[in-house]
């Protein structure tokens, strides 16, 4: 008789759970499944929602405060502008570069960081530190759809952002 692994088999079962749900247009974040947008495009404004850092949740103001506009510099192309309203303005460009193993995430080359320098009233400070700090570490993106409308989430190793389309 042959015994199972406990752990291997759980690993296995893992894999074979996000195989299945990356190829039916399903992507997992953080124990939650997403359905794939079918959207190609990330341009127009998005509301943060949230942001992580090393799995903590970021205090930042009303989600109002803060937005993201997302424009191609072409239509069709695989490159935008991200200008960031928060107290102070954040500006950067990015390429998609290719998709991650999985087909889950855009994979992308975020550009440099640029924002005006002013002292942030209190209840951005936080939420400003981390763009500051993160927004150019930034690897991934994608929309996905949800009750309400689209989400959109970019990742880095230890950070996420977490948006919602303004229509």
């Amino acid at each position: 008789m042959i015994k199972s692994n406990p752990v291997s088999v759980i690993l296995k079962s893992v894999l074979i759970v996000s195989l299945l749900l990356s190829k039916y247009g399903l992507c997992q974040d953080g124990g939650t499944s997403y359905p794939c947008s079918n959207v190609t495009s990330y341009e127009g404004k998005w509301k943060l929602t949230k942001a992580y850092e090393n799995g903590t949740m970021v205090s930042a103001p009303r989600i109002d405060d803060v937005i993201f506009d997302f424009q191609e510099f072409k239509k069709g192309a695989s490159n935008y502008s991200l200008s960031i309203e928060a107290d102070n303005t954040f500006a950067t460009s990015f390429n998609i570069t290719g998709q991650t193993k999985r087909k889950c995430y855009d994979q992308i080359d975020m550009g440099p960081v640029m924002s005006t320098r002013k002292a942030p009233a209190e209840n951005f400070v936080q939420i400003e530190t981390f763009l500051s700090n993160n927004l150019e570490k930034m690897t991934k993106i994608k929309q996905f759809e949800e009750e309400g409308g689209l989400t959109l989430i970019m990742k880095a190793k230890h950070a996420k952002i977490v948006c919602k389309y303004v229509p």
